[in-house]
């Protein structure tokens, strides 16, 4: 009998007391591997959605909001917004 594969988790990690994003997102199948993992200051969330530019998350409640600035709209116009920031 096969074994079933375990389900690859994607975590973001987000600074506990100003709610921005790191730039890791680090995947795996084994959820004890996230803590020892996450970054001095941080909380690891799941999912590989987010955009640590344009997102952060509220440390009052633990939703994710955008942050004020725009996301980049084309391939094109990413740089230059990028930059901006």
């Amino acid at each position: 009998m096969k074994k079933a594969v375990p389900a690859m988790r994607v975590v973001c990690f987000y600074h506990k007391e100003t709610g921005t994003f790191h730039g890791r997102h680090p995947m795996t199948p084994d959820p004890k591997l996230i803590a020892p993992n996450t970054p001095a200051d941080h909380i690891a969330i799941e999912g590989d959605h987010l955009d640590a530019l344009s997102q952060r998350v509220d440390v009052k409640n633990g939703e994710v909001k955008s942050s004020g600035r725009p996301a980049p709209t084309s391939q094109a116009n990413a740089g230059r917004l990028i930059a901006m920031r």
